[in-house]
């Protein structure tokens, strides 16, 4: 998976694709490798992709908050405001002092 962050961070998101996929293959219960691929897949605006993603590392560590934040931005960027305002009302049931979850809920 260090692989697949760093190609993504310089941006060469094909590789890193590639290498987070390859880490799904062959660790497909760690739930940080499906939440690093929607945050790439999100990158390339790919958001249904990336919810995809972010829905299969919830199933695998429902309490990820970070994870669950990027999922409500995800909703958002595709037009599904009740499912994002319903994904950041988790993360500040979660984590009440995350104070990018309460901005946006206070903006809806």
């Amino acid at each position: 998976m260090n692989a697949g962050l760093a190609l993504r961070a310089m941006r060469n998101f094909d590789a890193a694709k590639a290498e987070f996929q390859e880490s799904i293959r062959s660790k497909p219960d760690y739930a940080l490798v499906y939440g690093n691929l929607g945050i790439l897949l999100d990158n390339l605006k790919d958001h249904d992709g990336a919810i995809a993603q972010y829905k299969r590392a919830l199933a695998l560590n429902p309490d990820d908050i970070n994870t669950r934040y990027n999922l409500g931005v995800s909703y958002g960027e595709t037009g599904d405001y009740i499912a994002a305002i319903r994904e950041y009302r988790e993360v500040k049931r979660l984590d009440p002092s995350r104070l990018d979850a309460r901005q946006i809920l206070v903006q809806r």
